[in-house]
């Protein structure tokens, strides 16, 4: 009721200007308003709570102007934003079907109701309403918008690049990242056909429309790791690290396997430390540990050493020294081996990735957030480390649970 009473201010102030000008008709030069005796019925039942004899009354009313017209879009509107998408519907058709309509605001209308199918779920109406809004000249930008919205519940990913390479021409604003990531939902189902050719084609696109695309890194290190070029993978994976260091827990298991098939263990302890040094995180500095403990290699004692120096450290960190400490004294190892189960259970239930747009948190890698549907937002949680920068903080958290990534 509080919405209505806002959407009827304009028109008690433009009823209070009629009625002054009445008072004052002698003086005015300019004429007074005349609203029809059904335009203020309307209000009343509106103001009574009564929006079915309303509209049965809007829809009535025989001549339509600027005025009249604003306020049944409006009214349409508001209908939509309550989830009454029916009534919208029947406002705005009774708006397009009026012979006398001005061409903007038939174009107006057309989109309101464009975007009233769009609410009720009816995408084919809604998309035919937007290709004729655009066609007609009317609120291009916005049409475009809504029709790579369409194309993107329908995961018609050509679609819906064709649109957002559209919007961006009209409105100025870039949706490269946007763009990118289509062309990896269009690579990621041509490697599930085994079309290598059209999925590299696409992720080489991604890069083209945003060049720090991590999914599409990926992407393109998984091709040449499944063609056995291994220098190429690790090339692509390293790439993260550049592009964006939040993401590099994603490639740290695929970079071991490329450089163990390659026996180029020296190579990988080297990049892994360049990695740390640069960026820090505390899954660059377990991966240095566990390869120094794998290959006998010094200093992982040492490296966790300066960890557990740190004024906070995390639960995995002090998880790895207790199991590299176990053997140091036998009758203290059952004790540290609980201990070790316990953290590492602890562990296994937190969130390992955050939306740093809208805080949901899950235990699975959305590319687009299924909380805010912001595309590349959901990071992986990586506690500090050695070195790293500080991150931008993200929005209070909320809970998502899920078992696979999308």
């Amino acid at each position: 009721m509080i919405d209505l009473l806002w959407l009827l201010v304009p028109a008690a102030a433009l009823s209070g200007w009629y009625t002054a000008g009445h008072s004052i008709r002698n003086r005015a030069e300019r004429p007074a308003v005349q609203f029809p005796d059904d335009y203020i019925k309307g209000l009343n039942f509106l103001l009574n709570e009564q929006p079915d004899k309303a509209l049965e009354v809007f829809m009535r009313i025989d001549e339509v102007d600027s005025d009249t017209v604003e306020t049944h879009i409006a009214l349409g509107n508001l209908f939509r934003r309550r989830g009454e998408v029916e009534r919208a519907i029947r406002i705005h058709q009774n708006l397009i079907a009026r012979d006398n309509l001005h061409p903007d605001h038939r174009a107006d209308a057309l989109l309101e109701l464009a975007k009233d199918y769009l609410r009720a779920g009816l995408l084919d109406r809604a998309e035919d309403l937007f290709k004729e809004v655009i066609n007609i000249g009317g609120q291009v930008p916005q049409a475009y918008k809504h029709l790579r919205e369409i194309y993107e519940q329908e995961k018609d990913w050509q679609q819906a690049i064709d649109a957002a390479v559209r919007w961006q021409r009209e409105c100025g604003v870039s949706q490269g990242e946007v763009i990118a990531h289509y062309h990896c939902e269009l690579a990621d189902a041509g490697m599930i056909d085994s079309q290598h050719g059209s999925a590299l084609r696409h992720a080489r696109q991604a890069l083209v429309h945003d060049p720090d695309c991590v999914r599409a890194s990926i992407l393109l290190g998984d091709l040449a790791f499944a063609q056995a070029d291994y220098c190429i993978a690790i090339k692509f994976y390293s790439d993260v690290h550049r592009q964006k260091p939040d993401f590099i827990p994603l490639v740290l298991p695929k970079l071991k396997e490329a450089f163990a098939r390659r026996g180029d263990f020296v190579g990988h302890q080297k990049l892994l430390r360049h990695m740390r040094d640069q960026h820090g995180g505390l899954s660059v500095t377990l991966d240095v540990v566990d390869s120094l403990k794998q290959f006998k290699g010094p200093g992982a004692d040492t490296v966790l050493s300066e960890e557990m120096a740190r004024p906070l450290v995390s639960l995995r960190m002090i998880t790895e020294f207790i199991r590299l400490k176990t053997g140091n004294g036998p009758n203290h190892e059952p004790v540290l081996r609980a201990i070790g189960n316990a953290l590492d259970a602890h562990v296994r239930r937190q969130a390992s990735h955050l939306c740093y747009r809208c805080g949901l948190e899950t235990r699975a890698l959305y590319w687009q957030c299924p909380g805010c549907h912001g595309w590349g937002t959901v990071k992986p949680i990586d506690p500090p480390g050695n070195a790293l920068k500080s991150a931008p903080q993200p929005a209070p958290a909320r809970q998502w649970r899920a078992s696979a990534g999308k």
